[in-house]
């Protein structure tokens, strides 16, 4: 699976995109085909009335499933590739967007060009900043709407109004109702709110101050509600607490942080979304290569859980970027399979990077690289392959198996 967006489940099938084509599974090897190649390097989706809605480039495009449902919604004509972020929210398409006339806004689509337009023009100014070697000005009158979650019938999402940086909003689905939630952090700067994710009743993010650095706090919605939740790396120098989206499980957010000394390791934590109930899993992780086990973004890998445990790409110690498993234990939390064996001429481990995890509860569909080959010019290349992990009636380590191989990454 290719290209950052994590698959969706529609209609019973899984969609994703793999060799830069969107691809949908009903979990067989013959079942799993692609279903076009006009929309290939999409870069998010979501699901509006039994559709699959994508955003490529400046267009808004729409499938059920089958080529011939799958076509063009509207362009914005924008001379950059503007679309970013896609959410459905009271019976509508939230999104991130620019046009000719107005620089990167919050917009909203009934699934139809007509009713495809600017929402909000967050940012009615420009402001300027230094820019380039010679000291010249630059402009900038982008709100820049991104992060964004629905709870509670409410949509959160963090933007820059060129006053109070970039914060906390939502929205109840009109102009009027979209505003800031709180000013975190006062002044320009902003504390740029990460990674919003629902734990009970209430949201939790990661952003920052000069008091704590980026650490956990937690809102719901109301400015007095939204509030410091602990300090996981005590002091100003921040835990780096950015993953919290990638694991839920048993009402519980699993995420990691930097370790308090070392910027190199990490530790698991687990939260319900108190202060008292916010605890360490498992110490002394190494941050590469480790899905929810990784303090850096690049690496951050979607979870899945099947039989009330967690499934995630980690790394310890002595094996890259493989695929393990939590059941909120310290002694349950450990490697499943490493599935890419062997290591390369400098003696580092090979990794999987097992990534873009998606369920139906009862397996788990994932993508991962499975085999290490040398291209004619000498350059390393690993192939990639969709992977199922299903229930096993005779251990209670789940059966892995590689669905779909790929010709190459």
């Amino acid at each position: 699976p290719y290209n950052g967006s994590i698959p969706i489940v529609l209609n019973g099938h899984f969609f994703f995109f793999a060799d830069r084509e969107l691809w949908r599974s009903n979990g067989t090897k013959a079942g799993t085909v692609p279903v076009t190649a006009q929309i290939s390097g999409a870069i998010g989706y979501a699901v509006l009335n039994n559709n699959l809605y994508l955003l490529k480039g400046d267009s808004l495009w729409r499938t059920d499933g089958s080529t011939a449902g799958t076509g063009e919604v509207a362009s914005l004509n924008s001379p950059n590739d503007s679309f970013t972020g896609l959410v459905a929210f009271k019976g509508s398409l939230y999104f991130q967007a620019s046009d000719p006339l107005h620089d990167s806004e919050l917009w909203v689509s009934d699934g139809t060009a007509e009713g495809t337009r600017l929402f909000k023009d967050i940012k009615t100014f420009d402001t300027t900043y230094p820019c380039g070697i010679y000291g010249e000005v630059c402009t900038d009158s982008n709100s820049l709407p991104k992060n964004f979650m629905v709870h509670n019938n409410t949509l959160y999402f963090s933007a820059n109004d060129g006053v109070h940086g970039r914060e906390l909003w939502k929205s109840d689905g009109t102009p009027a109702g979209t505003v800031m939630v709180r000013d975190l952090r006062l002044g320009p700067e902003g504390s740029g709110p990460l990674y919003l994710v629902a734990v009970g009743n209430h949201l939790l993010f990661s952003a920052y101050d000069e008091v704590h650095g980026s650490e956990l706090w937690r809102t719901d919605g109301t400015h007095d509600g939204t509030f410091f939740l602990k300090d996981l790396v005590p002091g100003a120098k921040s835990s780096d607490a950015l993953h919290l989206f990638a694991a839920k499980m048993n009402d519980e957010l699993y995420f990691t942080t930097r370790s308090v000394s070392s910027d190199s390791a990490g530790n698991l934590w687990k939260t319900d979304g108190t202060s008292n109930g916010t605890t360490v899993v498992k110490y002394g992780l190494n941050s590469a290569y480790s899905g929810i086990f990784n303090t850096y973004s690049y690496y951050v890998s979607k979870s899945a859980v099947l039989d009330g445990r967690l499934y995630s790409a980690g790394y310890l110690q002595d094996n890259n970027g493989e695929l393990w498993v939590t059941d909120g234990t310290s002694s349950g939390t450990y490697q499943v399979k490493d599935i890419l064996p062997g290591v390369d001429e400098y003696g580092h481990p090979y990794s999987s990077i097992p990534r873009r995890f998606v369920t139906n509860g009862d397996f788990i569909l994932f993508g991962a690289n499975y085999e290490v080959y040398t291209t004619p010019e000498g350059s390393t290349r690993y192939k990639a392959g969709l992977f199922k992990l299903e229930r096993s009636t005779a251990t209670v380590i789940p059966f892995l198996q590689l669905l779909l191989p790929t010709s190459g990454q």
